[in-house]
């Protein structure tokens, strides 16, 4: 499974590499090419798009302590939820 960060705007650097790797690692071994998408908001809210085959589209908008928790499980959580 090649995943793909196609585009990352998380102004923080780290939490930046700790959400592409939550994600990544919540896709885990499938099939195909998958591109990821990950764009802070102006409200500091995180925009993420995954796109994989079979016409696999999936866009989720994680706002507030809960949702962006600085280990990404919550992040990880909601798209392991998504491709499984």
């Amino acid at each position: 499974m090649p995943a793909y960060i196609k585009d990352s705007s998380i102004a923080n650097p780290k939490t930046r590499r700790i959400i592409e790797h939550a994600i990544i690692g919540a896709l885990g071994e499938r099939d195909g090419d998958w591109f990821i998408s990950i764009k802070e908001g102006h409200l500091s809210d995180w925009q993420v798009e995954i796109i994989g085959p079979n016409n696999f589209f999936w866009k989720r908008t994680f706002f507030g302590v809960r949702e962006q928790d600085d280990r990404g499980e919550y992040v990880a959580m909601t798209v392991r939820d998504a491709v499984h």
